[in-house]
């Protein structure tokens, strides 16, 4: 069964690209990160280490892969977490997936509040989504369009090993401290060390 990818996504639930239409330089690591909307860890990474990520991803030294998770429906008892990663890849088809991902970790509600359609859709008004493209990007949000994409997402995240977000993967080697990330995000410094 065919599923509805969206901008930038890979198939079968394996991601999403940051900037996919950032050409990488030669050598360039791929670091995947493994996330849930309503992961304070991960909103705290995202705060700490977003501005160096994106930085790093727009200068096309390292291709990064977003894998936004959604486990934590089940220990909240609500469905945020699918319905915020579907209004991702819905912001990713209207050219917007990094920054509507910066903002809806930089809203994030108490843990359980999780985000409403409306709020969604505020985010993506707030980085730029307008006229027909908001119109559509409504759609996806309400009509759940990339529930098959979100659910592939998961289920390929418990395949690749994920046991808990956020994860972080160089070049397929997935690192057991993800202090060492940090610290190389936050010098902008070299993967060479963990290739």
């Amino acid at each position: 069964m065919s599923i509805n990818v969206p901008a930038g996504g890979r198939p079968d639930g394996d991601g999403v690209l940051l900037y996919p239409e950032v050409a990488a330089q030669p050598g360039a690591a791929t670091v995947d990160i493994y996330e849930d909307f309503q992961c304070p860890y991960c909103a705290q990474f995202e705060h700490q280490n977003g501005a160096s990520v994106k930085a790093l991803a727009r200068d096309g030294r390292v291709i990064v892969v977003v894998h936004m998770m959604t486990f934590l429906d089940e220990n909240f008892g609500n469905d945020s977490s699918r319905r915020a990663a579907n209004a991702a890849f819905g912001a990713a088809d209207a050219g917007h997936f990094a920054d509507f991902h910066s903002t809806v970790f930089a809203n994030q509600p108490d843990e359980g509040g999780g985000y409403t359609d409306d709020e969604l859709v505020g985010f993506g008004q707030q980085v730029g989504i307008e006229s027909t493209a908001l119109d559509t990007f409504s759609g996806v949000v309400r009509e759940h369009t990339y529930a098959d994409y979100v659910a592939a997402t998961e289920q390929r995240a418990e395949v690749n090993g994920v046991q808990g977000t956020p994860g972080f993967f160089v070049n397929g080697l997935q690192l057991s401290d993800p202090a060492v990330l940090q610290d190389l995000l936050t010098r902008r410094g070299s993967f060479e060390e963990l290739i």
